[in-house]
């Protein structure tokens, strides 16, 4: 019997193929969830105790879906700009002014960590602010960037506190990629 067994397996052949497969890559994206919301500004009713400026800041900003699909570890950073808020009637205008404090990213989805927050104070954007960074072969995935309100602002002075409706535009983009942008306004009464 135990011969029987040895002779079976010697008829067995062995026939291999090959396996194969593609991963095809995506893109590289930011997608922006909400808008800029500023309160009006009441003139009548801001208390400037002899500061030179108020700062007001936003009531809600946009969150940031970032997403990197290629497939080739390549990174990405992401930047903040902003042009400045005019009113059209005036000369005079406002700057968004950023500074990254209560920012946070969290992979999503199984993403590994990566990307880092940058320090930035920026008094005015009129010039492209870096926020995000990754490295070369980190950042891969999807990712969340969230934005605290208080770390906008625009300040007002009472010498150029002139009433009306002031209207900038903001663009936040990924590198190599498609960016978002959308409009800020408030009002000044």
């Amino acid at each position: 019997m135990l011969s029987a067994s040895s002779a079976f397996a010697a008829d067995i052949l062995n026939n291999e193929e090959a396996v194969n497969f593609e991963l095809v890559g995506g893109d590289l994206q930011i997608i922006s969830s909400g808008d800029f919301v500023f309160a009006d500004v009441i003139i009548a009713d801001l208390d400037w105790l002899g500061l030179p400026v108020i700062t007001e800041t936003p009531t809600n900003v946009p969150q940031f879906e970032l997403r990197d699909y290629r497939g080739t570890g390549a990174g990405w950073h992401v930047t903040f700009e902003c042009t400045a808020l005019n009113n059209g009637s005036h000369a005079n205008s406002f700057e968004l002014a950023y500074e990254q404090l209560g920012a946070s990213i969290t992979p999503e989805d199984g993403a590994l960590t990566g990307p880092e927050l940058q320090t930035v104070n920026a008094p005015d954007m009129h010039d492209a602010q870096t926020v995000i960074v990754t490295e070369t072969g980190e950042g891969m995935g999807r990712y969340t960037f969230a934005v605290d309100e208080p770390d906008f602002g625009i300040d007002i002075a009472p010498d150029n506190a002139f009433a009306g409706v002031y209207s900038g535009n903001f663009t936040a983009s990924i590198a190599s990629g498609p960016g978002t942008s959308g409009g800020v306004n408030f009002t000044i009464e």
